[in-house]
């Protein structure tokens, strides 16, 4: 985490956040009469919030958070939303944020040229925060990550050649922590995959990223890529998913309705397409050879239609 508060200092300090600042930035941090504990419990207490708003946006842990990049900034912004009394604009810069947290994450804005554009959309963004704290409202046409033109969302393109989500790859799990943020529930029991669900999953080591289609069931007619697609997993307990394993999802899906004495077909179906899963095309009277792709491209319109919803920029201000 150290570098984590050298990066927020940066910002904090209007410097970027690059490793050949850290120095000025800590100078700066520490330059008032304050006691160097006091600066850290406040640049720690600014990350916590900022984790805090990566919980409730679908990634509560560090494994599957997608990026830090907007960590940083939204640490580095918590003094300036502190400065909001009303409660409503509070909500408003709130609600900027978590489209700034979706669109850092969705496009390719820190593919490139990171920590300046990491510097930028701090400033901008600041910007924004201290306008909202005026009169409650501000201009989303100065914040560069905001324009559809200049950073479009990802689409079907991108979402095609999405990797595995268990990996560190920032759209993969930005698309698995939106299918948790979407209201993912366990596909047995219907309890929520939340954030406090999730934390306890991962402290126990029982967070698993399950194969709809199991590698068994992929492997003669599909390459790794093709197995191990990001639109082919989900996030289940180590349970539900060592119960899955190597069945084609007709078989589990049909084998856990009649184990089960209380859960109907409704249920499970209604439990399975809350993580953005086209049931009926998976359950298909089909071969996998052709379901499975199938199943890839649907899922990926699903993807597609909630990215939409919550990162698209509707107008130009607020």
């Amino acid at each position: 985490m150290g570098e984590w508060y050298l990066k927020v200092a940066c910002l904090l300090g209007d410097l970027p956040p690059k490793e050949s600042k850290y120095a000025e930035a800590f100078d700066k941090l520490f330059a008032n009469d304050m006691p160097a504990a006091q600066d850290l419990e406040s640049v720690e207490s600014h990350l916590s919030e900022a984790m805090g708003l990566a919980a409730q946006h679908g990634a509560p842990t560090e494994r599957t958070l997608p990026s830090r990049p907007p960590v940083y900034v939204v640490a580095a912004l918590q003094p300036h939303l502190e400065a909001i009394r009303k409660p409503t604009w509070r909500a408003t810069a709130e609600g900027l944020l978590s489209l700034y947290w979706w669109r850092a994450l969705l496009t390719e804005r820190h593919q490139a040229r990171a920590n300046d554009n990491l510097a930028k959309d701090f400033e901008q963004l600041r910007d924004c925060v201290r306008q909202i704290a005026k009169d409650g409202r501000y201009d989303a046409a100065t914040v560069d990550v905001l324009s559809e033109e200049e950073y479009p969302l990802a689409g079907a393109k991108e979402l095609a050649g999405l990797g595995w989500i268990g990996k560190k790859n920032r759209l993969s799990r930005a698309v698995a922590s939106l299918v948790s943020y979407s209201g993912a529930v366990e596909w047995f029991t219907g309890a929520k995959l939340n954030q406090t669900k999730v934390r306890r999953l991962e402290s126990r080591s029982s967070l698993d990223m399950h194969h709809v289609f199991p590698r068994g069931v992929l492997k003669e007619a599909f390459d790794n890529a093709m197995i191990n697609h990001g639109l082919n997993g989900v996030w289940l307990p180590k349970p539900v998913n060592q119960a899955l394993a190597n069945q084609d999802p007709r078989v589990y899906i049909r084998r856990t309705l009649e184990e089960s004495q209380d859960l109907t077909a409704a249920q499970l179906q209604k439990n399975v397409e809350s993580h953005l899963v086209p049931y009926e095309i998976m359950m298909a009277d089909e071969p996998v050879a052709t379901r499975y792709p199938r199943f890839l491209e649907a899922r990926a319109g699903l993807v597609e239609e909630r990215i939409k919803e919550l990162a698209a920029v509707e107008d130009s201000g607020v």
